[in-house]
């Protein structure tokens, strides 16, 4: 039996990542600093779930032991045993990267994404306007 193969994908710009998504069944990203989290919202558009440290940018876009598993940072035991856990057990893979698409889609859509700045705008605006 051999084990998953893996492919470390490097930076390359955004139009040529579909066919990494589409391919893989696992998203993996041990970041030190990740201020947004928009990796892992990709990775769920592809019902992928996700392997992340956890951080300030995948707190928000990673639910840990639902749409993925959030590990320590400098943690390579636990980036192995994450991956193993989802490779051994596909259908809890499936069940994450299900989850993590539909919380995103719901959570990150454009027209969720635009109210909330919207309501922000205008909580803002009129203390903007009084300090000025």
């Amino acid at each position: 039996m051999s084990g998953p193969a893996i492919a470390v994908a490097g930076v390359m710009p955004r139009t040529r990542m579909p066919p990494f998504y589409q391919s893989a069944s696992v998203f993996c990203m041990p970041s030190l600093i990740e201020p947004l989290g928009i990796a892992a919202l990709e990775a769920s558009l592809f019902r992928l779930p996700v392997v992340a440290t956890r951080i300030d940018g995948f707190l928000e876009t990673v639910t840990d032991q639902e749409t993925g598993i959030l590990v320590p940072v400098n943690d390579p035991a636990a980036i192995a045993a994450a991956l193993r856990r989802l490779f051994d057990d596909p259908a809890l893979a499936r069940r994450m990267g299900l989850a993590g698409h539909g919380r995103n889609a719901a959570r990150f859509n454009r027209n969720k994404v635009g109210d909330r700045l919207r309501a922000m705008a205008e909580t803002i605006a009129p203390r903007l306007r009084q300090a000025a």
